[in-house]
């Protein structure tokens, strides 16, 4: 008898329309220096694997009012899914055996502002006896818990080759292979709903799901009586 395979585990992430063009155009993932982010504890550790490490964010959580107002602004922004599995696969893909990258893909960790500093402080007394790029780059993976709504997978790659800081990475992937469906901003105009999915369509000849997120749709109390396709989250 077969054995019963595994459930999917979904990743989403938003990104403005043209980003996501441009991922279907250049067939590469943008990974970004952490360096570059907001929050300064990311970095907090002062270590030179920093310098040549890149990452990119996704979130387990299919809907979030939280992440559409963050990432989405000005309500013309766009959600992608994925699995963990096919990243995953997308990332040793284009890495393993290649020589130049490491990578690492894992949970963000959400725990207290003074556990963060414990682990630190050991992290520092194990890079004395093994300095190892890849170890000091395990505070990428922790965040403290004003962040929980974030509920992130993060995927980190170490340029093994970087003769000088770098502010990104960029990784070729398979956008049709990666990318499962897309849903536009719950916010925007129909206008754009359509402008969106029509040049998906016939430009970037997508052939997953295209709609617009029922985040803040109103369902009527019968479900019976509801009309038409509804794209849920």
């Amino acid at each position: 008898m077969g054995g019963v395979g595994k459930k999917p585990v979904y990743l989403y992430r938003i990104v403005k329309f043209e980003h996501l063009l441009q991922l279907f155009q250049d067939r590469e993932l943008f990974f970004s220096n952490p360096r570059s982010w907001d929050d300064p504890y990311e970095t907090r550790l002062s270590h030179p694997a920093f310098d040549s490490a890149a990452a990119e964010c996704w979130c387990k959580h299919s809907v979030s009012d939280a992440m559409w107002r963050i990432y989405s602004p000005h309500q013309l922004g766009v959600r992608i899914k994925t699995t963990r599995a096919i990243l995953t696969e997308q990332l040793r893909s284009a890495i393993v055996g290649k020589g130049r990258y490491s990578h690492r893909i894992a949970d963000v960790t959400y725990i207290p502002q003074a556990e963060i500093n414990k682990r630190l402080l050991l992290l520092e007394k194990k890079l004395v006896l093994d300095n190892e790029p890849t170890r000091a780059l395990a505070p990428l993976f922790w965040k403290r818990r004003a962040f929980l709504h974030e509920a992130e997978v993060r995927a980190v790659v170490y340029d093994k080759k970087a003769k000088q800081p770098i502010s990104n990475a960029r990784i070729p992937v398979d956008p049709h292979r990666l990318v499962g469906s897309i849903l536009i901003d719950p916010r925007a105009p129909d206008e754009i709903v359509s402008m969106y999915t029509h040049y998906l369509r016939m430009k970037v000849k997508f052939k997953g799901r295209v709609g617009k997120s029922e985040l803040y749709s109103r369902e009527p109390l019968h479900p019976h009586l509801r009309a038409g396709h509804q794209v849920h989250d």
